[in-house]
């Protein structure tokens, strides 16, 4: 299920933190795994105290998170049907672009509450040249979970 409202979140979070993080920052921040070393005092058996390493697992958000690619953002202008060479069709416009990534998380079935959650939409916007999916799990699960 795609989770922007998880991106966006995690995106002010960290900005507020340090004000040139990023949307990358962010995205690459909920992509991996992060470990923490917290440091704890313990006493042994003979009563005496010694530092341990403990490593966690850091996650900002429950559930399992994941790069998703959602579409493809244009990197050139829009060019006319035969004016790139070697395009696939030359009877369709032709544009360059690269893939947009955002999060998803891994859902299971039984834990959806609406059948729609699972239908992925049209959401372009070809002033922009952004050609992307999108889908409305976040708007009826939204931290309910």
């Amino acid at each position: 299920m795609l989770r922007d409202d998880y991106l966006n979140e995690h995106t002010e979070t960290l900005q507020a933190e340090d004000d040139s993080a990023t949307a990358l920052d962010a995205w690459l921040d909920l992509c991996r795994l992060n470990h923490e070393c917290r440091i704890e005092t313990q006493q042994d058996k003979e009563g005496q105290t010694k530092e341990v390493a403990k490593w966690e697992i850091r996650r900002p958000y429950p559930g399992w998170l994941v790069p998703i690619p959602v579409g493809y953002g244009a990197i050139s202008d829009l060019f006319a049907p035969g004016e790139v060479a070697n395009a696939r069709d030359p009877g369709v416009s032709f544009q360059f672009v690269e893939s947009l990534y955002s999060i998803g998380e891994w859902v299971s079935p039984h834990r959806l509450r609406s059948p729609d959650a699972l239908l992925w939409f049209v959401s372009n916007d070809l002033e922009r040249g952004v050609y992307r999916l999108t889908n409305d799990y976040a708007l009826t699960h939204a931290h309910n979970d």
